[in-house]
């Protein structure tokens, strides 16, 4: 069950979901699918209005939005507001990390930072970065989507730089890895991986054509050694 309450804003109905320790999964009232990360907090209309369909993110969710032309659909959270009709597309927005990220999956999005004029159109593939540090909103396109692999539970990388490999190891996991021989950045990496591979395990399949040395050092920590590009 859906760990849930409800409160009442200007006469309408709204629904708190909070995902706790697991992915939530639930149905708005226009049929659109919601998939809430764990630590996530979604508020939502019982009934959206006829106007428009409106709901509040805390955290990370993914969305598949049911289309509707006269009704656009928009979820904001403290930093940002994202705008569809009909799509698919993650919303990452978690207060203590410096930047907020939106990818679309399919179709196409406008997002637009809170309080601001910064706004990026997103299409299929590509996605949008804030940097709360130099107050940036960049538009990137990215092939395997990464950020999606807590919903999909797998990894991909299609010819990925090694250096941009290990970085979304290291923000999936939640480690830290130090590549001793810099010159391998550059390597070309491909390949999908189960999110639920142990790290050590992942980091000894995607660097073995480089014959790599994996050291773990801690729970957390990882080092890799030697090896060249091949």
């Amino acid at each position: 069950m859906l760990g849930a309450t409800f409160l009442f804003q200007n006469d309408t109905e709204w629904e708190i979901v909070e995902a706790s320790s697991e992915i939530k999964e639930l149905q708005l009232a226009d049929g659109s699918k919601v998939w809430l990360n764990a630590g996530s907090t979604l508020s939502h209309p019982a009934k959206f209005s006829a106007t428009k369909r409106q709901i509040k993110l805390t955290g990370e969710a993914f969305f598949e939005v049911s289309k509707d032309a006269n009704r656009p659909f928009q979820v904001t959270t403290d930093r940002t507001k994202v705008t569809v009709l009909g799509t698919e597309f993650n919303v990452r927005d978690i207060a203590d990390e410096k930047y907020f990220e939106v990818a679309v999956q399919e179709g196409k999005v406008r997002v637009q930072k809170n309080a601001s004029n910064k706004k990026v159109i997103l299409v299929k593939n590509e996605k949008a970065v804030y940097n709360e540090k130099n107050d940036s909103l960049e538009k990137v396109s990215d092939e395997n989507l990464n950020t999606l692999a807590w919903k999909r539970k797998r990894l991909k990388f299609n010819d990925t730089t090694l250096k941009d490999a290990l970085k979304t190891i290291t923000q999936q996991y939640n480690i830290t890895i130090d590549l001793k021989n810099q010159s391998l950045e550059k390597c070309l990496i491909s390949g999908g991986y189960s999110i639920k591979t142990n790290v050590l395990s992942l980091l000894e399949q995607i660097t073995s054509n480089q014959k790599i040395e994996v050291k773990k050092l801690s729970k957390t920590e990882y080092e890799l050694i030697g090896g060249t590009c091949e």
